[in-house]
């Protein structure tokens, strides 16, 4: 069968798999699907589930309402506990492998975290949205009691007091907090709802549970300070007594923590924190392993007291972080696998707790990204596995080390679509640094053809390129470009170093190390000089506001949820006052110069190259204002600018309508200052 060049509709035949979990007994994986119809313009998640014994086709199980997702096995394997809004609203189900219908465990508080399953199979844990009533009086000086009536439905006063009140958007408009909650592992009759139990309240968000192997105890991430009173996002580690109700926070120092599990004897708990005192200072999120001793007395314990089991290694763990989180251990109880990330590919390994410098790696071939581990009681492994020419799909690997494909939901549309393979590059930015990346070149490529080019630019920054399937870059190459996507300094996977160049040089190393990968383009005969374009989301988008303040050789340019003021950014976005301040090196008062001279609204008398900002009218984490002051300015001066807004959109584009519109919009742009003059 003649193969096809990717069009845009394919963005949504193809199908997103995830969450993919083994059953105790190994015999069977329940997974996530999502899919997205542009027709309706809405989004759905089902779960499947496949025998990993590779006979059978993957096969429905919870597909009633739009979002179905979080399955979680019982410990004995006979239920499935999942999240779905069947009947309107979020809420734990339980069903069997019969296909039995799925019974509701039905709670007034919205369930917004996989359930949690005790040792003993009775009970669940999950994070739970409450409402809890701002204090009274809501700051010093506040009147007691409000003569404004309300009664007409009018909006009341919102009453701002402490820094990070937009980091999560029910904080801004209403008095909704993530709380934990533990409740029986059983359905609910009829209009009745469960009564669970609400292991501590407070206006404070939790994540991240864990029970220890007794069922006493709860480990659970959560900042129980005033919030804003120290840095933004920091999550301490709390252990729970069930028994008693009391609480003790398991780690003195002020070092985020992101996620911790009881190892399997109970007397340890391992967790992925950093020794930086900022999750934005470039981290190197490392495994540690903290003594866990239920006498209060004897808590809380120093960082220091911990093993850092990962000190060695210059991967990083951000593959387990994005994948889900969960730690596993092997049967032996004293072995834990993990998702590494070293130079754009994550593999899995397998590391013993006695013995860290000795990481076995167990998944086979190269040139992957493989994340979403679990395992089950006898030592079978179930993951995600992707390559930059397929996504992801569940695998399963046996005790002996065969891997086995479990599911192939996108190969019949990929079968008859044209995928291009990246060519990695490697080279020496102007200071001598290594710099690594890949090259797409577009299709129908013929050799000494020069193409135009797009460098496409990634988060963060302290993100990362790699061996992933990106449909962006594919449909990008589909369309006659060469794709260039490097990972400059800032990236993950190259070493604490490496992603802390960027430090207080945004806009710096890593501009340089960019443009050296387009000059390599250029030399390798691939990118035409005069058909240059630039694009980025988020930090991808400062860049690019910055890259055509600093260089005139691009002729288009597109900037996706972008910051173009650094002082702006400062006080305006959800993260900025820990955020800005970290990577710029300083606050705006005291070196308010610096803010200005790395703002690329302050540079725009430079800028040539047409620019086109899309952005979420609700993006807290890069505000509209960012890109509105770039629009402005450009416009005022007579630049060619454009802005595109979306509708109630926020950091990230979900809408299959405006995922779309996007595409459309950034393919015509490119082609109309790209495709005029053919050299």
């Amino acid at each position: 069968m003649a193969k096809r060049h990717i069009a845009l509709p394919d963005i949504f035949a193809l199908e997103s798999v995830g969450d993919a979990r083994i059953s105790p007994d190994g015999a069977v994986v329940a997974f996530v699907k999502r899919s997205s119809d542009l027709a309706t313009n809405a989004t759905r998640a089902e779960v499947w589930t496949v025998a990993t014994d590779g006979a059978s086709a993957p096969r429905p199980f919870a597909t009633e309402g739009t979002q179905n997702h979080s399955p979680r096995w019982s410990p004995d394997g006979s239920r499935v506990c999942f999240t779905s809004n069947r009947r309107g609203r979020p809420q734990l189900y339980l069903a069997d492998l019969s296909n039995a219908e799925a019974q509701v465990i039905a709670t007034r508080q919205l369930p917004v975290s996989p359930p949690v399953w005790s040792p003993d199979g009775r009970s669940i844990a999950f994070i739970g949205m409450t409402t809890v009533p701002a204090r009274q009086p809501e700051y010093p000086g506040a009147p007691e009691e409000s003569c404004v009536p309300h009664s007409d439905g009018s909006p009341k006063p919102k009453a701002v007091s402490e820094l990070g009140y937009g980091m999560d958007p029910f904080k801004v408009f209403g008095d909704t907090w993530r709380h934990l909650f533990v409740v029986p592992a059983e359905p609910t009759a009829e209009g009745e709802f469960a009564s669970p139990v609400q292991v501590a309240a407070g206006r404070y968000n939790f994540r991240s549970p864990s029970w220890s192997p007794d069922g006493r105890y709860l480990a659970v991430c959560v900042n129980l300070d005033v919030w804003g009173s120290e840095r933004e996002g920091h999550q301490h580690l709390y252990v729970f007594d069930l028994a008693t109700g009391r609480s003790k926070r398991l780690l003195a120092d002020d070092r985020p923590v992101l996620g911790a599990t009881f190892v399997p004897d109970g007397k340890a708990i391992v967790f992925i924190g950093t020794e930086q005192h900022s999750m934005y200072d470039a981290p190197k999120f490392d495994l540690f392993l903290a003594p866990f001793e239920p006498d209060p007395a004897a808590l809380p314990i120093s960082l220091s007291s911990a093993r850092n089991l990962t000190a060695s290694n210059d991967g990083s763990l951000k593959p387990l972080l994005v994948g889900g989180g969960d730690l596993s251990f092997a049967p032996d109880g004293q072995s834990v696998y993990l998702s590494i990330l070293r130079h754009g590919q994550s593999d899995l390994w397998l590391m013993r707790l006695d013995d860290p410098e000795r990481l076995i790696k167990l998944s086979p071939g190269t040139r992957r990204r493989v994340d979403t581990v679990s395992v089950s009681r006898g030592g079978r492994i179930a993951y995600l596995a992707q390559t930059p020419t397929a996504p992801p799909e569940v695998f399963t690997l046996d005790v002996s080390g065969r891997e086995t494909r479990l599911s192939d939901l996108n190969g019949p549309v990929l079968a008859g679509l044209e995928v291009r393979e990246p060519e990695r590059i490697e080279y020496a930015a102007p200071d001598g640094q290594l710099i690594e990346g890949w090259l797409i070149r577009p299709s129908g490529y013929q050799e000494g053809t020069r193409y135009p080019t797009i460098l496409t630019i990634h988060g963060g920054p302290h993100w990362w390129y790699g061996y992933e399937f990106s449909f962006e870059h594919q449909y990008l190459a589909s369309c006659g470009y060469a794709v260039l996507y490097l990972n400059p300094r800032g990236s993950e996977g190259y070493g604490r170093d490496f992603a802390r160049a960027v430090i207080g040089d945004l806009g710096g190393k890593d501009y340089r190390d960019l443009m050296a990968g387009v000059d390599l383009a250029v030399k390798l005969g691939v990118a035409d000089p005069d058909r240059l374009g630039v694009m980025g989301w988020s930090y991808g988008g400062f860049m690019t506001n910055w890259i055509v303040t600093q260089t005139n050789r691009f002729r288009a340019a597109i900037a996706g949820a972008s910051t173009s003021d650094q002082i702006g950014a400062f006080g305006t976005s959800d993260c900025g006052f820990e955020f800005t301040e970290v990577t710029m090196g300083t606050t705006p008062w005291a070196d308010p110069a610096k803010y200005l001279a790395l703002s690329p609204v302050m540079l725009t008398p430079r800028v040539t190259t047409p620019l086109m900002l899309l952005h979420g009218e609700a993006d807290l984490r890069c505000p509209i204002g960012q890109a509105e002051e770039m629009f402005t300015a450009l416009r005022k001066q007579g630049k060619t600018a454009v802005m595109i807004r979306y509708p109630s959109a926020g950091h990230g584009l979900s809408q299959p309508h405006q995922i779309a519109d996007r595409w459309e919009r950034t393919v015509a742009w490119l082609n109309h200052y790209l495709k005029q003059h053919q050299t």
